[in-house]
C-alpha cells in the first residue's frame, strides 16, 4: 500500500477543512484543527529517529489526547498500543517489555505506578488530569513557591504544551506497505501472556471501506459513540471510521445511567444519523428511560442503531426496535477482524432477528473437530477468512498457531447456518465471559487469585445475565477461614481492571473435576445454582435487602445501614445499580417501573418501595 492511501486520510482542502469532525462535552474540531494538532504532534516527534514499525503506548483519561495520539500514530507509520490507565502493574510491564516502544505517553501517576525510567524511552509524554493541574496552580499561588509540576517531568513533555504550542510539521513517511502493522489491541488473555492482536494497514483500510458501505456513511453522517477508545468498537468504529467517511463523530460524554435521558435528547440535538452501542447500553436505555423519549430516534437524520461487541438477548432485541421503532445492525466481530464480519442488516436481505446475519467481504464456515466443513443446521466451530483478518499476535507464535489453521481463524464460537444463509450463534468453545461489551478471560482472573496465599484451588467462570450478557463469578477453595469475598474483591481490585473482578465468590470445600483432572464447569454451575437458590428464604425484609446491596457492591454487612445510598456507599455506581435491581427483582419476584428504579439511591428508600406492596415477602 502506498502512503497516498494513509495520506489521504489527512488531505483534505477549502471548504472540507471547515467541516466538523468531532463534538465532544467542552469542545469541538473541524478537520482543519484535528490536522493542525496532529502535525503539532509530529513537530515535537521529528526531533527522534522514528522509524515505520516503531512503537507508541498510550494510556490516559483523556479521550481526546487519546483520540489525536492514535491517528498521529497511523499518519505517521508507527504503531499505537493503546492501554486503560486501570491496567494492572504487572500486565502493563510485560506489555511494556514485549513492545520496546520508542514513544510513550501516560497520565503522569501512571510512569511512578508502571515504575518506568522515562530516560530509557526515546519520547515521553505525559498528561496532567484537569483537576489536578488547577489544584497545582493554585497551591503554588498559595505559597508563593515555585511547585510546578514539570520540575518532576524535566525529561518529559506535557502533551497540553505539544497540542498548543508552535511546533509543525508535515513531514511524513514516504511509503507505507500494506502489510505493516497499523496498531495492536491487546485482548483479555493471562496476565504472563498478554495477546497483542495485530492489524495491518491492508486488514484495517479494507474493513473501513466494508463498513463504510454496509452503513451507507457519507460526509453528512454523524456517528454517536462514547464507548471505550481502548477497545475496537469504540476507537475504530468511533474517530477513525468517522475519519474514513469524512462524517463527524459525537462523544459528548460518558454513558452512564443519570445521562440516559441526556443521551437520548442528543439524538435530536446533535442530528445522529448512526448510533453505536453494546447490548447493555440497549438494555439500560430500554429500562431507564422516560416514555417521552420513545420518539427519540425519529428526526430524519437517523439511520440506525449498531449494536456490536456481544451477543444480543432476541427479547431486549425486539423491545428495543418495536418501542423506540428503530432497526437495530447487530454486528459479529472479533478484536482479530477489525470491527465485524457478520452484518444483520442493515438491508433485508442479511436482516434476521436473533441471528448475526451474513458474512460481507469475509468467508465463513462451520467445522467439527477435525477440521471438516458441516452442513446447514449442523453446530460448529465457526472459522473465517478475508483481507481484514489479522496475520497474529505480536511476538506470539504459540498464540497464532492455536487460533489460525491453514489461514483460517478459529473464532472459538459455535454456530450453525441455517437454510437462509444466517448464521447463529449457539455458545462457545472457549472460556470466554463478555460482561457488559467487555471480554474478560477467566484464565486471567483465576491467576490472580491464585496467588493469595490462602487459596487453594479456583475456577472463575461466567454465568448468564439477562442485562450485562455475563457475570463472572469465582468458586473458591481456601485453607484460611478468615479468608471472605470482600476480602478477595479487595485482593482483586488491587491488581485487576474494575470490570474483571468477580461480581460474587462460592465458597466449596472442593471443585468438580472431570477425569482429566479439568475443573468440570457444568457441575460446577450446577452447585452455584443451588447455592444461590438455597439463599433466598430471608424473612426480614430490611435484612434481606441489606444482603443484596453486600453481595451486589461486594461491601461486608456491618458497613451497610438504611441510610446508606449511591454517595456514601463504595461500589453503587450506575452499572452497579443496574444489578442491584436486577437482583431484587429475582429475588422478589418483582418488576420495578422506571419511577421507582430511578429513585431507588438509597436502602431506606429500596425498604420503603418494597413494603407500599403491603406484604412482607
Amino acid at each position: 500500500m502506498k502512503q497516498s492511501r494513509v495520506a489521504k486520510l489527512f488531505k483534505l482542502e477549502g471548504k472540507q477543512l471547515q467541516e466538523t469532525f468531532a463534538i465532544f462535552q467542552k469542545s469541538k474540531w473541524t478537520y482543519g484543527s484535528l490536522f493542525e494538532q496532529i502535525d503539532k504532534i509530529n513537530g515535537y516527534a521529528d526531533s527522534k529517529d522514528l522509524k515505520v514499525g516503531d512503537r507508541l503506548i498510550v494510556s490516559t483519561e483523556n479521550d481526546e489526547a487519546k483520540i489525536l495520539l492514535f491517528l498521529f500514530a497511523l499518519r505517521k507509520g508507527i504503531v499505537p498500543v493503546l492501554l486503560h490507565p486501570e491496567v494492572n502493574v504487572k500486565r502493563a510491564k510485560k506489555i511494556l517489555e514485549e513492545t520496546s516502544p520508542s514513544i510513550i505517553a501516560l497520565d503522569e501517576g501512571l510512569f511512578e505506578k508502571w515504575g518506568i525510567d522515562s530516560k530509557s524511552i526515546d519520547l515521553s509524554i505525559f498528561l496532567y488530569k484537569d483537576s489536578d493541574k488547577s489544584k497545582g496552580q493554585l497551591l503554588k499561588k498559595l505559597l508563593k513557591k515555585d511547585t510546578n509540576k514539570e520540575d518532576q517531568y524535566s525529561d518529559k513533555i506535557n502533551f497540553d504544551e505539544v497540542v498548543k504550542g508552535t511546533n509543525q510539521s508535515s513531514s511524513y513517511p514516504d511509503e507505507i506497505n500494506g502489510d505493516d502493522i497499523a496498531y495492536i489491541l491487546y485482548t483479555s488473555g493471562t496476565t504472563a501472556n498478554p495477546k497483542g492482536v495485530v492489524i495491518t494497514y491492508q486488514n484495517l483500510f479494507t474493513h473501513l471501506e466494508t463498513m463504510r458501505r454496509v452503513y451507507k456513511l457519507h460526509t453528512g453522517s454523524r456517528l454517536m459513540n462514547v464507548l471505550s477508545l481502548e477497545h475496537a468498537d469504540g476507537m475504530i468504529m468511533g474517530p477513525l471510521l468517522t475519519l474514513y467517511s469524512l462524517s463527524t463523530l459525537v462523544r459528548p460524554f460518558q454513558f452512564e445511567i443519570s445521562r440516559i435521558s441526556l443521551l437520548l435528547s442528543a439524538m435530536y440535538k446533535y442530528r445522529v444519523s448512526h448510533f453505536i452501542v453494546v447490548p447493555t447500553m440497549l438494555s439500560l436505555i430500554e429500562r431507564f428511560s422516560d416514555e417521552t423519549y420513545d420518539d427519540s430516534f425519529e428526526n430524519e437524520e437517523f439511520q440506525m442503531v449498531i449494536s456490536v461487541s456481544s451477543h444480543i438477548e432476541e427479547k431486549l432485541w425486539k423491545d428495543f426496535s418495536s418501542r423506540f421503532g428503530v432497526r437495530i445492525v447487530n454486528v459479529y466481530g472479533l478484536t482479530e477482524t477489525v470491527g465485524g464480519s457478520f452484518f444483520c442488516g442493515p438491508d433485508d436481505d442479511t436482516y434476521k432477528l436473533g441471528s448475526i446475519g451474513k458474512p460481507v467481504d469475509t468467508i465463513a464456515k462451520i467445522v467439527d473437530e477435525n477440521f471438516c466443513e458441516l452442513g446447514t443446521g449442523q453446530e460448529g466451530e465457526l472459522v473465517m477468512k478475508g483481507e481484514h483478518i489479522s496475520p497474529g499476535y505480536f511476538k506470539n507464535m504459540a498464540a497464532t498457531k492455536e487460533a489460525f489453521n491453514k489461514g483460517w481463524l478459529m473464532t472459538g464460537d459455535l454456530a450453525i447456518q441455517d437454510e437462509g444463509g444466517f448464521y447463529h450463534i449457539t455458545g462457545r468453545k472457549k472460556n470466554l465471559v463478555i460482561a457488559g461489551g467487555f471480554n474478560v478471560h477467566p484464565e486471567e482472573v483465576g491467576e490472580v487469585l491464585m496467588t493469595h496465599e490462602g487459596i487453594v484451588d479456583c475456577c472463575c467462570l461466567g454465568l448468564p445475565d439477562p442485562v450485562f450478557g455475563d457475570r463472572l463469578v469465582a468458586a473458591i477453595v481456601c485453607v484460611d477461614p478468615t479468608i471472605d469475598k470482600f476480602v478477595l474483591s479487595e485482593f482483586c481490585k488491587r491488581q485487576l481492571e474494575p470490570y474483571k473482578v468477580p461480581v460474587a465468590f462460592y465458597f466449596l470445600s472442593e471443585l468438580p473435576k472431570g477425569i482429566s483432572g479439568k475443573h468440570n464447569l457444568p457441575k460446577l454451575r450446577e452447585i452455584i445454582a443451588q447455592s444461590t437458590s438455597s439463599n433466598k428464604n430471608e424473612s426480614d425484609l430490611e435484612n434481606r435487602i441489606i444482603k443484596i446491596a453486600s453481595e451486589t457492591f461486594n461491601i461486608s454487612l456491618d458497613k451497610i445501614t438504611l441510610n446508606s445510598n449511591s454517595q456514601n456507599l463504595e461500589g453503587w455506581d450506575s452499572l452497579a445499580h443496574l444489578d442491584f435491581i436486577t437482583r431484587l427483582e429475582e429475588d422478589f419476584n418483582r418488576s420495578f417501573n422506571t419511577a421507582e428504579i430511578i429513585t431507588m439511591n438509597s436502602i431506606r428508600r429500596v425498604v420503603s418501595i418494597l413494603e407500599d406492596d403491603g406484604e412482607r415477602f
